[in-house]
């Protein structure tokens, strides 16, 4: 999922894409991204996301103005994984471990996916994330 942040401040789902079985891929994210900018999205001036495999390689080929940076909450939490949890104060735990946007959206995704249940296709799925972002 995509998910867009206007000038005004202003966020707008951009789009969601099913991988398969297959994955995610540096293929699979310059396709994405070529339909968004087929879609006529031009200037993007950063991209956040998590270490997604070949991610930042789409960007530079796609949108070569653009920034790839690593979202903090994932880049705070590879640290975290190196580091005792004794070695930070209590206090510091709460905001460490906060989620970003996308995550809760795609929470609430999960959610209302497992509240369906089967899908007789993957277009029945699409449609139903379709209406519901």
């Amino acid at each position: 999922m995509a998910l867009g942040l206007k000038p005004d401040g202003s966020r707008e789902v951009l789009g969601f894409w099913l991988f398969g079985a297959e994955g995610e891929s540096s293929h699979n994210w310059e396709t994405i991204l070529k339909e968004l900018w087929e879609r006529g999205i031009r200037r993007v001036k950063l991209f956040v996301s998590d270490d997604l495999p070949g991610i930042e390689e789409a960007v530079r080929r796609i949108f070569p103005q653009a920034t790839w940076r690593l979202c903090v909450v994932h880049a705070v939490r590879d640290i975290l994984s190196k580091v005792r949890e004794d070695d930070w104060d209590e206090p510091i735990w709460r905001y460490l471990y906060t989620t970003n946007q996308l995550e809760r959206l795609m929470r609430e995704v999960k959610r209302q996916v497992k509240t369906v249940g089967i899908f007789c296709d993957p277009e029945a799925l699409e449609k139903l994330l379709y209406f519901w972002c």
